[in-house]
């Protein structure tokens, strides 16, 4: 249960948690977009690289998001809905072992097509930059073949969490984030809408198994 503050009532007011799928809210065209404007609900700041990325070797397997994070290190980040599903941290395994080749120079150009569709004119010299500034690790030289993951959804299931915590004593960088909506008032998001905009829904972020 989410518990509001009125400053000026001097009241607290309870909203009852509630779920994406009661409020048509999508995992690509709402989540991601939400993740994508801003990154920090996953607990951290972050640089959007590129989103549903399949240009894999001899795979058409699409990851949702990847990033960067200050420390320069990649991140593989794998949205799911309401329910993780059992197998969610296998597949994110798999991209982030199919982007552990990737270069600085692959993430400067998967940037620059990503920020193309928002922002016309940014060039690759651009692009690098604006990565190179982002990162604040001073012995930063080159991205290692390690990325971190980044595991969310409003539930997790015992085999997904089991085994995040069993692949974290082999020191793989591996995350849960819960995103949990809160409905505070009687009107309904429809599929697309941003959330929040007509004070629909809350959204609380936990972090888990950092």
């Amino acid at each position: 249960m989410l518990f509001i503050y009125d400053s000026k009532e001097k009241l607290f007011s309870s909203r009852e948690e509630t779920d994406f799928r009661s409020h048509e809210i999508l995992e690509r065209k709402d989540i991601e977009k939400w993740v994508i404007e801003s990154p920090e609900l996953l607990g951290e700041d972050l640089l959007i690289i590129t989103t549903e990325y399949d240009k894999f070797d001899k795979t058409k397997e699409r990851l949702d998001l990847l990033a960067l994070d200050r420390n320069g290190k990649l991140v593989v980040v794998e949205l799911k809905r309401d329910d993780s599903g059992r197998r969610v941290e296998l597949q994110a395994l798999k991209y982030a072992a199919y982007c552990s080749t990737m270069t600085l120079t692959d993430i400067v150009k998967l940037r620059v097509q990503f920020v193309g569709r928002l922002i016309n004119g940014r060039t690759e010299e651009d692009v690098e930059n604006e990565v190179l500034g982002f990162i604040n690790n001073d012995e930063f030289e080159k991205l290692d073949d390690k990325p971190r993951i980044i595991l969310v959804a409003k539930e997790f299931r015992p085999e997904v969490t089991a085994s995040v915590l069993w692949l974290r004593t082999f020191g793989v960088d591996i995350a849960c984030v819960k995103l949990t909506p809160y409905k505070i008032d009687d009107l309904k998001l429809v599929s697309g809408a941003k959330w929040g905009g007509a004070g629909d829904l809350g959204l609380a972020c936990v972090p888990g198994l950092h």
